[in-house]
């Protein structure tokens, strides 16, 4: 099930920070399987298959729209076909515009989920959800534990579940790259890398309940290669723990 429980018992100590120790050596073998693990979108999909779900940043970027539309993985059309409902929330009202008249998308809003008037969307809060999806958002955040408390209380009493992906900084990719060639390999706007063990301790703090902790994105091997110009028997490993992305799902209380 991906519990974090399932090898640190008394997790919830250290995350509510009861327990304070500077070399603790959190067990993430829980994350670990024989299997290369799913990538995040199909992950994600088996994770809502028949859910509710409000896709909060549905859009994506403009200039992606087109080829994901063709390669058929972009997320909220995939999650229109998998989830019993699925309403889809940007900020980003180019990107709404252009889905709604080039692919005939209509179960999407722009609206800014922080603003005043937001909790008086009819179309959002006279249902009630399952998860709210909030994928690759908090590593852009100046506050990742505000932005989740914000999050929490909007949607509270209206969304069971918050599903949130994020860049995994133990990606084989990433760390061989810094240590082989010195250099950062980084969207440059992000703020911040999460481990198994900030995602949940953010998490926690923003006072959501932490579920499970989910690997997702296995290391491309044609990418890795490419990029550390390893020889042609080099490949990265496929340990689930070092998957490029980390899932978490968590409770809103």
């Amino acid at each position: 099930m991906n519990s974090i429980s399932e090898t640190n018992s008394d997790i919830e100590q250290y995350l509510s920070g009861e327990i304070i120790d500077n070399a603790f050596k959190f067990d993430v073998s829980f994350l670990s399987s024989e299997k290369t693990p799913k990538s995040r979108i199909e992950t994600i999909l088996e994770v809502t298959k028949g859910a509710k779900v409000l896709h909060v940043g549905c859009a994506d970027h403009i200039e992606l729209i087109d080829k994901k539309m063709k390669n058929n993985n972009h997320l909220h059309k995939l999650l229109m076909e998998n989830c019993s409902f699925c309403l889809g929330i940007d900020i980003n009202k180019d990107a709404i515009e252009y889905l709604k008249d080039n692919y005939n998308i209509d179960n999407i809003m722009y609206a800014d989920i922080f603003a005043p008037d937001f909790k008086r969307s009819a179309e959002v809060f006279s249902r009630q959800w399952d998860y709210a999806i909030l994928g690759e958002m908090l590593e852009h955040t100046n506050n990742p534990v505000s932005f989740l408390e914000k999050i929490r209380e909007i949607f509270k009493g209206s969304v069971a579940n918050v599903l949130i992906t994020v860049p995994n900084v133990y990606s084989p990719l990433h760390v061989r790259f810094y240590t082989k060639n010195k250099l950062e390999l980084i969207n440059s706007d992000h703020r911040f890398w999460f481990s198994p063990y900030t995602l949940a301790k953010v998490m926690h703090e923003s006072g959501i309940k932490i579920e499970r902790l989910i690997p997702a994105d296995p290391p491309s091997v044609f990418s890795f290669l490419k990029i550390m110009k390893f020889g042609k028997r080099a490949e990265p490993n496929q340990k689930a723990h070092l998957s490029s992305t980390l899932i978490g799902i968590g409770k809103i209380a």
